[in-house]
């Protein structure tokens, strides 16, 4: 199937605005992923820049309606089950996994293939 010619030149154009982009050449180099301090869209929706701290992650404000670094606590990161004995829990996958692996139980809270 042949792709229409101003099809690829208008994906060749947007190709090269992306690449060409601050933020993803500085990625493309080996360095962090920075956003910059105007902001950028993600999904159509705003960005904010900023530095990270550790222990914080981009997260949506729905009071300001943009995305930011925001501190995680305790409550983002709830207890929930990765195995039990019935199967996987919810919202938990695996891969890369061959015939007759097990999940086996290591302590209270540790587990290893």
């Amino acid at each position: 199937m042949a792709i229409d010619q101003d099809r690829l030149k208008k994906l060749e154009k947007q190709m090269g605005m992306l690449t060409t982009h601050p933020v993803f050449s500085k990625f493309l180099q080996g360095g962090p992923l920075a956003i910059p301090e105007s902001g950028m869209l993600l999904g159509g929706r705003l960005l904010v820049g900023g530095d990270p701290t550790d222990g914080q992650a981009i997260r949506w404000n729905s009071d300001l309606e943009r995305f930011e670094p925001q501190t995680l606590i305790a409550a983002d990161l709830a207890v929930h089950v990765l195995a039990d004995t019935s199967g996987l829990g919810a919202s938990h996958t695996v891969s890369g996994l061959t015939t007759r692996q097990v999940l086996i139980a290591t302590g209270v809270t540790t587990a290893l293939f």
